[in-house]
């Protein structure tokens, strides 16, 4: 059978089906395109240049692009232009990588030394065990696969990765538009349908929160989501509008003590993820408690006390009326004179209670 582009493509060494209909064909030494029944060569490298394996249909800037690995395994892109196609070289990308995959984030993922991902900007290594031997993706899937070089896999859908248990060792995989793996093992060919998942991202989980910060809830297949729900400390669950989905959290508001939020994910199939994000608002300072104990063992034995040379500083409306001055002082470390400089977590807790209104109690 003779294929549409005829014997004048020979030597294919890797092909692959663009997302804009096209077919991108590499024979190690050209990169040629078939596009609306007309076959045309793109251009032609160095050896060492050349899109010889790896090819994968995706994105660059949300323009349909062709990512490939070169001969001496660096990660490319070609993609749309003012002018045709361009080239899109990154300073930073990691050599020597040998496979080479893309998610429906606009990130791609290589593993050259380890695992390697594109954000759009950077490339950036990412800590994972094990010695990694292979990635798949999809560029319409959050998910991504890895194969660890004893067959074991891993599964990201949210930028977490975690092992999958009982499954046979991986010999090969692709990844389809849903996110499901096809995997080639021993045993045959075996389907696998990731579960959902939901990032939160924002401080991380644990964090004492002493400002206004916002947390980014990023649920697995966003489209397919019918509500989503948040609760603080066991209270009602209120909705949350989006996508996307944010949610500011305010310390002053919120108030001191250990806090807990609840996020509930539910999808079109009626499927349900809850995920928890814990944090702690500190105790705002008081006078009583952290500045006059701070006052009596480093500032009023022989200068700021009621029986001191200088400046008395032994009440708080003492300290109302010149924060600014003293906080400038013990930044510069002119005082105290008699003792060391404040440490950073001193000054920070005098500086705390001047935002939090200088109470008494």
């Amino acid at each position: 059978m003779r294929g549409p582009c005829g014997p004048s493509v020979t030597g294919v060494r890797a092909l692959v089906a663009g997302t804009d209909g096209s077919l991108w064909i590499s024979d190690g030494h050209q990169l040629q395109q078939w596009q609306a029944g007309e076959l045309r060569t793109v251009t032609a490298w160095a050896p060492d240049e050349a899109p010889v394996r790896a090819l994968r249909a995706g994105w660059w800037a949300g323009q349909p692009a062709l990512w490939f690995l070169t001969a001496d395994g660096t990660p490319s892109a070609l993609a749309a232009g003012p002018d045709g196609l361009v080239r899109w070289r990154m300073a930073d990308a990691p050599h020597g990588a040998t496979a080479l995959a893309l998610d429906a984030d606009g990130g791609a993922w290589v593993v050259a030394d380890g695992l390697w991902r594109f954000d759009g900007a950077h490339w950036q290594p990412v800590a994972l065990g094990g010695i990694i031997v292979d990635v798949a993706g999809h560029p319409r899937a959050p998910d991504v696969w890895l194969t660890v070089r004893d067959g074991t896999l891993w599964h990201s859908a949210g930028g977490r990765f975690r092992p999958v248990h009982s499954l046979p060792a991986a010999r090969q995989t692709a990844v389809a538009a849903d996110g499901a793996l096809w995997l080639g093992s021993a045993e045959g060919v075996l389907h696998v349908a990731p579960g959902r998942s939901v990032r939160l991202e924002g401080p991380p989980d644990g964090s004492v929160l002493l400002e206004p910060a916002t947390l980014t809830v990023q649920p697995a297949r966003p489209a397919d989501v019918e509500t989503l729900t948040w609760a603080l400390d066991g209270g009602a669950p209120e909705a949350l509008a989006g996508p996307p989905w944010a949610l500011r959290l305010d310390p002053a508001e919120i108030g001191p003590g250990e806090h807990a939020i609840d996020v509930r994910v539910t999808w079109l199939d009626g499927e349900q993820l809850s995920v928890a994000w814990g944090f702690a608002v500190p105790r705002p300072p008081s006078w009583r408690e952290d500045i006059r104990p701070l006052f009596l063992a480093q500032c009023s034995t022989n200068c700021h006390g009621d029986r001191g040379q200088a400046r008395p500083l032994y009440e708080s409306a003492q300290w109302r009326a010149i924060i600014d001055q003293i906080l400038d002082a013990v930044r510069q470390g002119r005082m105290p004179l008699a003792n060391e400089p404040l440490s950073p977590a001193q000054i920070d807790l005098i500086d705390g209670w001047r935002v939090a209104g200088m109470p008494e109690e």
